[in-house]
């Protein structure tokens, strides 16, 4: 379960996404350009800001906004709603691997809003399989 990211951040940053699918704009499907940037996070801010639509830029400043332990957390729930694995695996996995690069591999993603909400709809189903919540859409 999360324990430090709240549901309300969860689905604002899904509005943010949804606004950045909706324009239409394309955006990256492979992690490719950080490498150039490795260590040079102010680089890779610039450049990600002049490649990407406003709506992306802020869905990133808001990604930016969240702390470490939030932003892992988020990588997990968003890996988990793809269906990587099971969300305690992808937790240990986004802590083992997190690093400044993580707000923009977040934005980056076209389906983040999409795997996000996946991943709330998972973590809400009780062992019964009763969905608990269901009134963030």
């Amino acid at each position: 379960m999360l324990k430090s990211l709240s549901l309300s951040q969860v689905l604002s940053i899904c509005l943010l996404a949804d606004n950045v699918k909706r324009i239409g704009l394309p955006v990256s499907t492979s992690p490719d350009y950080i490498l150039p940037y490795l260590g040079d996070i102010n680089g890779l801010d610039e450049w990600f800001c002049k490649k990407r639509s406003l709506a992306q830029v802020g869905l990133l400043h808001s990604l930016q906004a969240l702390t470490r332990t939030e932003l892992i957390e988020l990588a997990a729930l968003m890996w988990f709603g793809r269906g990587d694995a099971e969300f305690g695996v992808l937790l240990r996995h986004a802590t083992a691997n997190a690093d400044a690069s993580l707000p923009y591999y977040l934005a980056d993603k076209a389906f983040l809003a999409v795997h996000l909400r996946t991943g709330l709809d998972q973590l809400l189903v009780g062992e019964s399989g009763v969905i608990k919540v269901r009134r963030y859409r």
